[in-house]
């Protein structure tokens, strides 16, 4: 049965349940449910003063922060839907979601303001601590507008095969029905404690920051950037006695490598969405952790997921499921006439129910293409959605889903239109035609890669193309592999063979750097450490992280291995911002080896030092 309502109306009951009660608790800093309702009911008045109403846009461009919740509920107590404007996206790209959907009132910190100095319309600066003050009491009670549940809560941004992102409306019914089968599925409860880490540029956020506060449980907020950093998240996860956790597939992995990382007895539940599950690590999990591990399904278009599968710890499982519809939605697994077809036979996934967007933004054509009449619903209007998901029915009434059967990929848990990133490129001018595809030439190890013929009557190279698309794409979009090539292998048909393109090969000329040989004991384990990672001979001091195709999930377990041999922990902040070279990494070891030596101990080891061979000083420091 489907439960409708407003999703921060949940949280106003809650707040008057529990007034004292922490809600959110970041980097130190804390917030009660009545604090936070009574700052979130200022800026919507604030909001309301400006025009936001039912179905108006409000853009909010934030780091991770206690002001960022207070922004989320701001703009629903308001009656709008926020739309997150990532300050980590390229300037471009953030134009062009401004553009696209006419946002004219924006919520920002003062770092980011500037960025909107041009907006035909309100920058509120919710970091000034005048924005909220010298209001009236009465502006701190809830607001009564006419809003109803079919009244948009949120648009998400998607990658575009046009080469341009489009943006997904979701109103409050579907939300508010996902956070309310959690509660009645899972039972969250006040004492317990959810880590917020997902990007709230991703639609998993979205019941990250809403689900805790209709039950008086406390949302702890990761620091910005944190999500990438598995040391800090398995500390916070420790030290603040997280109960309920999300991860992307490839990211839990990672984490399940660490030393210790079963050691959490008070973690309860591990949420998994945005790529497959595989066998290997559901059985992995089951041997390292007492959590339950669930396993959800769902694209942007349906309000975060539509199904769940709970594991049974059954570790000799060969196939994992995306479990069945959740209250309120269907599933079907239908043929290209939108026919049934047998259990375990192969078909498109489509989604039907509550859960279901109003569509895509200002784009009435792709949405009427996407989301067509439910035969099967019984319902007048009833819609259901062409996941581009291919899966069956397991005989036990399961799902499986089976990937995709267009250009879409998910890399990391991103969504990747890999058409807009072929299509970007070939706006460059020095590019006549690409394609991009995903290679796993490792079991386990994604990576872009594009191919593109060059423009004879240009010259380019791999580093401005690369540069290119950084100024224009967001950073898990960037290809990892960027082939030159004279043409590309053809079908029978005449269309690119993409099973035939080549494997990428790294070469000097590719990443344009000379080699560099490492000279020093910490220089030369670090390369050692590297080659594990890329497939390229002869790592050298300035060839850059980067440009090897390297990406955030690596460099954590880069800096794990670094930890491993060093005895010194590096931050993935650290290495980003100090340089991401063999030489840069050197250094900050280095400088933090120094920090962490006693100066006594220093003096005799230089000592030692003095009367010793080259091979004996090396011997000596490994």
């Amino acid at each position: 049965m489907q439960a409708t309502g407003l999703i921060h109306q949940l949280f106003e009951r809650q707040a008057e349940r529990t007034p004292e009660h922490e809600a959110v608790k970041f980097q130190g800093e804390s917030i009660s449910y009545g604090e936070l309702n009574a700052r979130a009911n200022r800026l919507a008045h604030r909001l309301r003063r400006v025009g936001v109403g039912p179905d108006v846009l409000v853009g909010i461009c934030m780091e991770r922060s206690i002001e960022m919740v207070v922004a989320l509920y701001g703009v629903l107590k308001a009656g709008g839907a926020y739309v997150p404007l990532d300050p980590d996206y390229p300037m471009d790209r953030l134009a062009y979601m401004m553009e696209d959907s006419k946002v004219r009132r924006v919520i920002a910190q003062r770092q980011f303001s500037e960025r909107f100095r041009d907006l035909d319309g309100e920058v509120l600066v919710l970091d000034k601590p005048q924005l909220l003050e010298n209001q009236d009491e009465e502006e701190d009670g809830n607001l009564s507008i006419a809003l109803n549940e079919s009244h948009l809560a949120y648009m998400f941004y998607t990658s575009g095969s046009t080469g341009k992102p489009k943006g997904a409306m979701n109103t409050h019914a579907a939300i508010y029905n996902r956070v309310h089968w959690m509660q009645q599925t899972f039972e969250m409860r006040e004492h317990d404690k959810l880590l917020q880490k997902s990007p709230y540029s991703f639609d998993v956020s979205v019941w990250e920051f809403f689900w805790p506060h209709m039950c008086g449980a406390c949302l702890v907020v990761a620091k910005p950037k944190g999500h990438l950093d598995n040391a800090y998240l398995w500390e916070e996860i420790r030290n603040e006695g997280i109960t309920h956790v999300q991860f992307v597939p490839t990211m839990l992995q990672t984490f399940l490598s660490e030393e210790g990382a079963g050691d959490v007895p008070g973690l309860r539940h591990v949420f998994l969405c945005g790529e497959p599950l595989s066998a290997a690590l559901n059985e992995r999990f089951c041997m390292l952790m007492n959590a339950q591990l669930h396993n959800l399904y769902g694209p942007t278009e349906a309000a975060v997921f539509i199904t769940n599968w709970t594991s049974d710890r059954d570790t000799s499982r060969s196939v994992i499921p995306i479990g069945k519809a959740i209250p309120g939605n269907a599933m079907y697994v239908l043929n290209e006439h939108y026919e049934p077809v047998a259990p375990g036979d192969i078909g498109e996934l489509f989604i039907s129910g509550i859960g279901l967007a109003r569509g895509y933004y200002g784009r009435a054509d792709l949405t009427a293409e996407r989301f067509v009449p439910d035969p099967f619903s019984g319902e007048a209007g009833a819609r259901m959605y062409h996941t581009g998901d291919l899966g069956r029915w397991l005989p036990d009434g399961n799902l499986e889903c089976l990937g995709r059967n267009d250009d879409q990929v998910k890399v990391r848990g991103f969504r990747i239109e890999l058409g807009e990133i072929s299509t970007v490129l070939e706006q460059h001018d020095g590019v006549n035609q690409a394609v991009t595809i995903v290679r796993e030439d490792q079991p386990g190890d994604q990576r872009i890669a594009v191919y593109y013929i060059p423009e004879v009557s240009h010259s380019t190279s791999v580093s401005k193309l690369r540069t290119y698309l950084q100024e224009r794409l967001p950073e898990y979009m960037i290809p990892s592999y960027f082939v030159e090539m004279e043409a590309f292998p053809l079908t029978s048909s005449g269309k690119t063979d993409r099973k035939q393109l080549p494997s990428p090969t790294l070469s000097r000329l590719m990443i344009g750097q000379a080699y560099a040989p490492p000279e020093t004991f910490i220089q030369k384990e670090i390369a050692g450490i590297w080659s594990g990672f890329f497939n390229f001979d002869q790592i050298g001091l300035d060839d850059d992280f980067i440009d090897l195709g390297g990406h955030s999930l690596i460099a954590t377990q880069i800096l794990v291995r670094c930890e491993h041999a060093f005895g010194v922990k590096i931050s993935l902040k650290d290495m980003l911002t100090l340089g991401t070279t063999i030489r840069n990494l050197a250094s900050t070891i280095e400088a933090r080896l120094l920090e962490e030596t006693d100066d006594s101990e220093l003096e005799e080891l230089l000592s030692e030092m003095e009367h010793l061979t080259e091979e004996e000083i090396e011997a000596l420091l490994k």
